[in-house]
């Protein structure tokens, strides 16, 4: 029972020098899922969502200046992701006999509640026939707060038999996670130069500036009235400065040389404490830090036109994600930093229409290594989340998709693509899973081999990263008098996934492929009517896990189906 109510309007208000564009979107969903343990019917997976959206642009004559102001907000009241506990069997992967999409055993509170506001300016004036300035500016505001049942059972087996489950629970785990405040500010000034001739360039300076404040709490699950008993808060600085320039030259009718650089300063200061330790934990600092740091980031590409219909090109580029700072104190006493991590990639290709422009055919070829890559241990053996680098990461494969029209009326749509990642190091430790999972890497101890500090996770897949990607769509017409009847499908496959660092037989999901379906008729008058399946087959599938407590999942969207009006006029 999903109701959504989607709208645009467009409104000149004066010649052609201002207009105004209106919009808005209002989604219901009524839940569906009961709680057995609690006894209530439909109470989770239910959602509404009101956004809008104010444009105006002004373009006044002979002047070559324009400006658009965009005033945006969203409200979003529903659940949490659903945490299951046990859906997964112990020795395999995927989805487990115990899992019913329309059941949980919650013995927890779960919600999700998001609030956004904000604004874009962009300013635009031609300085001569060939230079151009733009400036745009930005500003984001946000409060954001969810709390789950993330054991995704009820009760603990310390409290004995019938008063746990579904299956093993070891004990209760309920938290949330607030954005109190999020402030961002934006600010670009750039100059572009095109004189028609075969020299174009770009200059300009990006200013950027977070503040964002955070608390997360821990729940007494198993006391009247589930009170608090863990409470850590932080606050964080963002600020980053970026100057750049790229210049495009025609070095030939056919060849044509790009490069670009870009010098980035970046700096992060955080603030955090713990104000209540759960488990009888003392309260801790406040602890107060910063990370910086500064890189140059470019790229250089080759594009050639060998024939109208046919281009090649080739691209290299270095790029680096700064430095970053964890500390979420609930239930550990340490703040986890990592070093800013760079990339450099290689990737050629070839894009071309074939056969009187029936058919375009792109494909390409990558490879990338990072060096001091970042990575981030969720959940496993103490329920926290830890910054650290690996020495490198490797990437590498290839991309193509192809749009056909084969015969009258008929579209057809094609992609494929098959990407090898590796975390490269000669020992990286992570712990492994809490909850009783099977560890396939191998288990590294201590001197006197009997203390386990983790397992050597070189040369696993980077996590929820798999290698195969296809998708499939076609859409068949058939013309009538004032419209046309038509059917579209569209399919998806994800290939076999790991969603933690380590791997294991039972955190990780085989290949699956999802689709859709859609046949309506299609008016000239500005009409269009149709009805609608998602998810057709109704696969069910996991989309990642919670590993420290039990073999807790989380799942894809069911099927859903029902009909679709919309009227441009």
């Amino acid at each position: 029972n999903t109701r959504e109510l989607e709208g645009a309007v467009n409104l000149p208000i004066f010649r052609d020098e201002l207009a105004v564009r209106l919009s808005g979107l209002y989604q219901e969903r009524d839940p569906y899922v009961d709680n057995l343990f609690t006894g209530q019917k439909d109470v989770y997976e239910g959602f509404k969502e009101i956004a809008g959206r104010g444009q105006i642009l002004f373009t006044p004559q002979d002047t070559g200046f324009s400006a658009l102001l965009n005033v945006h907000g969203r409200s979003n009241d529903g659940d949490a992701r659903l945490f299951r506990a046990n859906i997964i069997d112990a020795g395999k992967k995927g989805l487990g006999s115990g899992f019913d999409r329309d059941k949980v055993y919650f013995d927890g509170d779960n919600f999700l509640t998001q609030d956004t506001v904000g604004v874009t300016l962009r300013l635009e004036q031609e300085l001569t026939d060939s230079i151009t300035a733009t400036y745009v500016f930005g500003n984001e505001n946000a409060e954001i707060e969810s709390r789950g049942d993330i054991d995704g059972g009820f009760g603990a087996v310390f409290l004995g038999a019938g008063n746990y489950g579904p299956g093993f629970i070891p004990f209760p785990s309920e938290s949330s996670g607030a954005v109190d405040a999020l402030h961002q500010n934006t600010h670009e000034l750039r100059f572009a130069f095109d004189n028609g001739g075969p020299l174009r360039a770009q200059a300009g300076i990006f200013l950027f500036d977070e503040e964002v404040s955070i608390t997360s709490k821990s729940f007494d699950t198993l006391s009247p009235g589930r009170p608090v008993n863990g409470i850590a808060t932080r606050k964080n600085d963002t600020s980053s400065t970026g100057i750049f320039a790229s210049v495009t030259y025609d070095l030939t009718e056919r060849l044509t040389a790009s490069a670009g650089a870009r010098w980035t300063d970046e700096e992060k200061d955080f603030v955090v404490e713990r104000t209540l330790g759960p488990f009888g934990a003392p309260p801790l600092g406040p602890i107060a830090d910063s990370v910086s740091d500064d890189q140059v980031s470019w790229d250089a590409s080759l594009t050639f036109k060998a024939t109208e219909d046919l281009n090649y090109y080739a691209r290299v580029a270095k790029g680096f994600r700064g430095p970053s700072a964890q500390g979420r104190l609930v239930f550990g006493d340490e703040v986890s930093t990592a070093d800013s991590e760079t990339v450099l990639s290689y990737e050629a290709g070839v894009k071309s229409e074939l056969l009187d422009n029936r058919v375009r055919l792109n494909a390409d070829v990558y490879y990338y290594e990072l060096k001091d890559q970042q990575l981030t241990i969720v959940g496993g053996l103490n329920n926290t989340v830890a910054l650290f680098n690996a020495d490198k990461g490797e990437g590498y494969g290839f991309e193509a998709d192809i749009e056909a029209a084969p015969i009258e009326n008929l579209l057809l749509t094609g992609g494929i693509s098959y990407n090898h990642t590796e975390i490269k190091d000669d020992l990286l430790l992570a712990p492994g899973c809490g909850a009783g999972c099977t560890v396939l890497d191998p288990a590294v101890y201590d001197t006197d081999n009997t203390t386990l500090l983790g397992y050597n996770i070189s040369g696993n897949p980077f996590p929820n990263a798999p290698e195969w990607i296809a998708n499939v769509t076609a859409r068949y017409a058939i013309p009538v008098s004032n419209g046309e009847f038509y059917a579209y499908t569209d399919w998806a496959y994800k290939g076999e996934t790991n969603f933690f660092l380590y791997e294991s037989i039972e955190f990780g999901q085989e290949g699956y492929w999802e689709g859709g379906l859609k046949v309506g008729y299609k008016s000239d008058r500005g009409y269009d009517a149709s009805v609608f399946a998602r998810n057709i087959l109704d696969e069910e599938a996991l989309e990642g896990a919670i590993d420290f407590n039990n073999l807790t999942g989380f799942v894809n969207e069911p099927r859903t189906f029902g009909v679709q009006l919309r009227w441009d006029f």
